[in-house]
Parts: C-alpha cells; structure tokens; sequence
C-alpha cells in the first residue's frame, strides 16, 4: 500500500477521463510535491496543515471537462470535494479543515 492508495481520487469523481493528462496519475505526481514542499516549509514560524493540503492536492482536476485550459476546474473540484465531506475520508476533518 502507498500512500496515494489513500489519496487517491476515485474515477468516478472525474468529469472527463480519470486515465488522460491530468487523470490518477497527474493527481500521484502532485501528491508527490506537495508532500516535499510542505515538509520543506514547515518550521517554527509556519504550520501547514498536511493533511488538508494533501486532499486539496490530489484531486484539484476531478471536475475538468478537457484537458485544455479549463480556468474553473478548481472551483468545480473544490465544490465537490465539500460535498463529499459528509463522506468517512473526510469523517476526521473539521469544519476550519474543510472551508
């Protein structure tokens, strides 16, 4: 088990094709980075919340519609992803967490 087995998005929550550019894979390279940038900042005067990076990480794409320059993608996956907070990957996070 590694650790996008976890973050993973799930293909149904793609719009458009979860295999293509910015599908599964595109979302493991980000995890990728986001864990080394936020180890890399976390210090004494600033705290990141790991976790909520992560998942704010790994599936900004879900909601593209193309692979081409789709300038809401983020808004449209961050909506989904508050509405999937009632779902249990999500059951840990607060409500600070989740806004």
């Amino acid at each position: 088990m590694t650790i996008l087995d976890f973050y993973e998005p799930l293909p149904a929550w793609y719009l458009y094709n979860p295999y293509d550019v910015y599908g599964i894979g595109h979302a493991a390279r980000v995890l990728v980075w986001v864990n080394q940038i936020g180890q890399a900042m976390i210090g004494p005067d600033m705290y990141i919340d790991i976790e909520v990076a992560r998942w704010a990480a790994t599936p900004h794409d879900v909601r593209r519609i193309d692979d081409s320059q789709d300038l809401l993608h983020g808004q449209r996956a961050a909506r989904r992803i508050k509405e999937c907070y009632e779902h249990e990957l999500f059951s840990s996070f607060s409500d600070h967490q989740v806004d």
